[in-house]
This record gives structure tokens, C-alpha cells and sequence, in this order.
């Protein structure tokens, strides 16, 4: 079993494009509301601090690819780390949206297409939902 501390803050991800250690794109993603860990509503934000950790992360591990890196604000509202995910992430919708299709991008990339320049759109919000259903057996 794995302890950690409580962190009362947001969460959130980086969502990321990388070139053998060095990020190509990325993107931050704050979750507004979430039900069981997944995000319900969101907004596509910058927060230097975690691209600060995704650079070093990415770099380190030299990750290829797309990632997705989530993470956890503590009580003074800075992030930390909590996991790294070697894949697109079920919100890349949100990342569509402001700009950046990463399936898309990857697939450019493994290709060895030139890639273009991409100015996000920061602020875009996503909301879903989903109906739950329970069974009386």
C-alpha cells in the first residue's frame, strides 16, 4: 500500500508532445470538478511550476512521445507530482480544443513531418457529464 501525504488543492495535468527528452508542446490542464478522479469540468491554463517539473521529468526519463503527468496542488497552492502517464489521456479533448491534437501531432512527429507552430488557446473550459446507474439486485 502506498502512503502519501493529503494535498488540499487542485488538480491537474500536463499533457505533452516529446522529442527524445525535450518537450515539443504542452499544456496544462486544471480540473474545476471531478467525480471518482475524472475530470468533469476543466480549463486549459497555463502554471510555469509544473512545466518546470514536466521539463525535468521529461528529460530525465528522456520520454518519447505523448505523456501525460498529473499532479496535485499542496496547501500553498503548488504542484506536485503524483504520477506520470506514457500515453494520450482521456481529456486530450480539452487539448484539441486550445490547439494542440496530440494524436494528431504524434503521428506528424513518427512520420518526421515538420511540425507546426501552435499558439494555444488558454481558457477553454470542457464540461461532461456522466449518468450513473445503479442496480437494485
Amino acid at each position: 500500500m502506498m502512503v502519501m501525504e493529503y494535498l488540499p488543492g487542485e488538480e491537474g495535468s500536463v499533457d505533452l508532445l516529446a522529442d527524445h527528452g525535450k518537450i515539443v508542446y504542452m499544456a496544462y490542464r486544471e480540473s474545476n470538478v471531478n467525480l471518482a478522479s475524472i475530470p468533469q469540468e476543466a480549463t486549459l491554463s497555463k502554471n510555469e511550476e509544473a512545466y518546470e517539473i514536466a521539463e525535468t521529468v521529461v528529460k530525465l526519463l528522456e520520454l518519447d512521445g505523448n505523456a501525460d503527468l498529473d499532479f496535485k496542488n499542496d496547501i500553498n497552492g503548488h504542484p506536485v507530482l503524483m504520477e506520470i502517464n506514457p500515453r494520450i489521456a482521456a481529456t486530450m479533448q480539452i487539448f484539441t480544443m486550445g490547439g494542440l491534437n496530440f494524436p494528431y501531432l504524434r503521428i506528424k512527429q513518427l512520420l518526421g513531418e515538420k511540425l507546426p507552430k501552435i499558439d494555444i488557446k488558454y481558457g477553454i473550459k470542457m464540461k461532461r457529464r456522466y449518468i450513473e446507474m445503479y442496480s437494485n439486485l
